[in-house]
């Protein structure tokens, strides 16, 4: 056979141009190989036996060469794998994560932490991220802060192996502040008392506590958290304790964490517990607080507790009804440095008047139906932001309203479009509005409604949030108040951002095909849109 150039035994020289069909010499008896016809004569019978005999030869050699050729193909193939191998190595030697410098890896780390509160878990970082290789493993162990949170679930587990895990937890995090959990809500008296020593390693490092959350009983608090220096590092506490009336003296004083002079934020919920909080019993640095979440309270008992509170800046709380007399059973309140306020409320309230908020950006207010007073007569006349005494509250405060929520709440029927209309007037410079499903169709009306007036309502609107369940929403209406909103010659601002939230329902029956050419218009036109599905 003919290759031409190419070596027959390791195949060198092949070309896609010289891989042409090989050569066979002719055979002398070339005319019988069609047919079924026998050797005519001895010569043609000899000259068969012949050639068949140099063919066989000529397929032995060829074998040969193939096993050569497989051989060599081997053994190139071992040395590509050894050679990419060692190409990878030396490209990760290139690659960006080798090159991160070490103080970026570890700040990629903490953002890989779970949310708090978490269990270390090999499942999770910290101790997924040390199993990678060994510069990871390093890096891990020597960034303080992944080691700095601890969960203690009294009761779960076994004592040795919580022991083990939070003492790892203080080692690892040498000297950095920490955020701590203790839940142990409804434990009995043995229980807590089998735990101490697990407790104890936490409140011998009480000068790190940066944020505390515990839930336990009072009796357990006065007993076990037994801080021996001063809370010097301590800026945010929640704290949910439940009482045994007949074991806890709400009038003994709980003075655990008065000297943590940088306390700045607390969350109480304590709904078994309506003394310690008010009676003046809990005793913390109230005046250095910046901000406050309560629990339900009546409003004389939090304003009590807004009086020793000068330096607020964002306070949220669940004010039940609490006397017919409304916002006179109160004294009137001055927060100068509120920004934020978040209240729950009934819809009948009229506490907001004795509020002075100079300060004041953003409000948010759940409203609920659970109490009426006896006699009481709603006035489809006055609007709720009349009633309330939110009016009086801007007017008196010389605020500049930033922002409004209604988050989602049990609202009635009585807060209709012109309830919205009176909220929206008021407060002029609005930029960042989000209404519940029961005030999104009101909302959507009502802008609609005053958009082609001389003075649109909220022309500084640049933010608008809805949820909507109901499948009969305006959704035609929705599209047109957006082209509103977004159209350059108009005298208001361009709204900038659109959230919309929409059930299960809504989101399979299509309803929002009603409005879908204008959202996605808009979008094009710059309009930032997020749709999202509530279950």
């Amino acid at each position: 056979m003919n290759l031409g150039n190419t070596c027959e035994r390791c195949g060198h020289g092949a070309t896609s141009s010289n891989l042409q069909q090989p050569e066979v010499k002719s055979s002398p008896v070339h005319d019988l190989l069609h047919n079924n016809l026998p050797p005519r004569t001895i010569g043609e019978l000899k000259a068969a036996r012949q050639t068949l005999s140099e063919i066989q030869q000529d397929l032995d050699g060829v074998d040969e060469t193939i096993s050569h050729i497989r051989t060599a193909l081997q053994r190139l193939l071992t040395k590509r794998a050894v050679l990419q191998d060692y190409a990878d190595a030396h490209q990760g030697v290139l690659s960006y994560m080798r090159r991160i410098p070490t103080e970026i890896l570890s700040e990629i780390f903490i953002h890989t932490l779970p949310a708090f509160p978490f269990e270390l878990s090999a499942k999770d970082a910290p101790l997924l991220l040390e199993r990678v290789c060994q510069r990871w493993k390093d890096v891990v162990r020597s960034t303080s802060l992944l080691w700095s949170y601890i969960q203690l679930d009294i009761g779960h587990g076994e004592d040795s192996r919580t022991i083990t895990r939070i003492a790892t937890c203080l080692s690892r995090s040498r000297e950095h502040s920490l955020t701590i959990a203790v839940n142990g809500r409804n434990l009995e008296h043995q229980d807590l008392k089998s735990r101490f020593s697990v407790l104890r390693l936490l409140t011998h490092q009480c000068s790190r506590w940066q944020t505390v959350h515990l839930k336990l009983p009072l009796w357990a608090i006065r007993k076990y958290i037994i801080v021996g220096s001063s809370l010097l590092r301590l800026h945010t506490l929640h704290l949910d304790i439940t009482s045994d009336v007949e074991e806890d003296d709400s009038t003994k004083p709980l003075d655990c964490f008065s000297s943590a002079p940088k306390l700045k934020t607390l969350a109480l919920t304590s709904t078994d517990l309506s003394d310690i909080v008010t009676n003046g019993s809990m005793i913390i640095p109230w005046a250095n607080l910046t901000s406050l979440a309560i629990d339900e309270r009546k409003a004389g008992e939090i304003w009590g507790m807004l009086q020793n509170c000068p330096n607020l800046e964002h306070f949220g709380a669940y004010i039940s009804y609490d006397a017919p007399h409304g916002c006179s059973a109160v004294p009137p309140m001055k927060l100068a440095h509120l920004h934020s306020l978040s209240l729950k409320i009934p819809l009948t309230s009229t506490i907001l008047s004795t509020l002075t908020l100079p300060a004041v950006q953003s409000l948010s207010f759940t409203l609920i139906d659970d109490v009426e007073p006896d006699g009481f007569d709603w006035d489809p006349s006055v609007t709720w932001v009349t009633h309330s005494g939110l009016d009086v509250l801007i007017s008196q405060s010389q605020c500049t309203i930033l922002k409004l929520s209604f988050p989602e709440g049990r609202m009635q029927t009585v807060f209709e479009p012109e309830d919205v209309t009176g909220c929206l007037k008021a407060m002029p410079s609005l930029i960042e509005l989000e209404a519940p499903s029961t005030l999104a169709e009101s909302v959507v009306r009502s802008l609609a409604h005053h958009s082609h007036c001389a003075n649109p309502l909220v022309p500084k609107l640049r933010k608008l949030v809805l949820r909507v369940t109901r499948a009969e929403f305006p959704w035609v209406l929705l599209g047109e108040l957006l082209e509103l909103r977004r159209a350059a010659s108009s005298p208001i601002e361009l709204l900038q951002i659109f959230k919309l939230e929409v059930d299960e329902e809504i989101f399979s029956e299509g309803r929002l095909d009603l409005f879908s050419d204008t959202i996605h218009r808009l979008q094009d036109e710059g309009l930032g849109v997020e749709i999202s599905r509530v279950y």
